[in-house]
């Protein structure tokens, strides 16, 4: 088994962090339309653990205002 540094281990950990964010940024305009500035900013802000939670509540969603009260839930 080939060794894996540190740096390498990180840089593994925010590609999968990143592609996890294209993903649920692409699954958003589905219930929600193309997201204004300030709200893909809100979802970019979000840590990891939100943002597959953010995935999970997707399904749920019917407008852009379902995700705005979730972020309002989730980030305070």
């Amino acid at each position: 088994m080939p060794y894996v540094t540190s740096v390498e281990r990180l840089a593994k950990e925010e590609g999968r962090e990143e592609a996890s964010l294209a993903l649920v940024l692409r699954q958003l305009t589905q219930p929600c339309g193309a997201l204004l500035v300030d709200v893909e900013q809100a979802v970019r802000r979000l840590s990891l653990p939100q943002i597959q939670a953010l995935g999970d509540s997707i399904f749920d969603f019917k407008s852009l205002a379902d995700l705005k009260n979730w972020l309002a839930a989730s980030c305070h």
